[in-house]
């Protein structure tokens, strides 16, 4: 099943059977108590590059990803999400995937090669949190926010599995945008990762420049 886009405004609707895949550049879902989009079985949600300047947006509502159902947002492709969504199946990124609220089930998301995971919003306050394994691979992405000003930061956290720079020799980048920038005094802290996992953190991150970020090293951003 393939289209150009798909609106869904307080709706439900269920992919099941034999439909296979499901393809299209841009999905949203919204309205006043929001749509819940429910992928069950064998079938797989794909999001591909927009053909035009709007991209997937995830209002409000609900996601539900069945096992063994998975969802891939494709090279190009970007979702914009601020619900939440269960994943019992997988989640594969290779495009962008913009989030807050939650991620969790008993999947995992997967963060390939040139894919990138931002926390969405403006603030730079904002939280997504995975309630299951997240691993991100080697030359992927992730991106957060600080507010100097307001000595906020945007934060992933964690309650499963994080793995990083998986798969490749390279490790992971770690993108962080300064906003309302001043300069701090020495020793403020900005949280980015809230890990609560059992296990210990595998791999390691990048800057931008592909200089490996070690165990308590001190980064110069913005105006410090």
């Amino acid at each position: 099943f393939q289209t150009d886009s798909l609106l869904m405004r307080d709706s439900t609707m269920t992919v099941g059977g034999s439909f296979g895949t499901v393809s299209l550049p841009t999905l949203d879902m919204g309205g006043t108590t929001g749509s819940t989009l429910q992928i069950n079985g064998e079938n797989r949600l794909v999001i591909t590059a927009p053909t035009g300047s709007f991209v997937s947006e995830f209002r409000s509502g609900s996601l539900i990803i069945d096992t063994p159902a998975a969802m891939t947002i494709e090279s190009g492709g970007i979702v914009n999400s601020s619900i939440d969504i269960t994943n019992n199946g997988d989640i594969t990124v290779e495009g962008t995937l913009k989030a807050t609220a939650s991620i969790g089930g008993t999947g995992q998301t997967l963060v390939q090669p040139n894919g990138t995971l931002e926390i969405l919003g403006l603030s730079g306050n904002e939280a997504l949190t995975f309630n299951q394994g997240l691993q991100l691979n080697g030359l992927s992405t992730l991106k957060l926010d600080i507010n100097a000003t307001f000595k906020t930061s945007q934060q992933l956290i964690t309650t499963d599995t994080l793995s990083i720079g998986v798969g490749t020799l390279a490790d992971t980048y770690l993108d962080v945008f300064v906003m309302a920038d001043v300069a701090l005094p020495e020793g403020t802290v900005f949280p980015l990762i809230d890990y609560n996992g059992a296990d210990p953190i595998l791999g390691f991150f990048q800057t931008t420049g592909d200089n490996r970020i070690t165990e308590g090293e001190v980064l110069s951003l913005g105006l410090n």
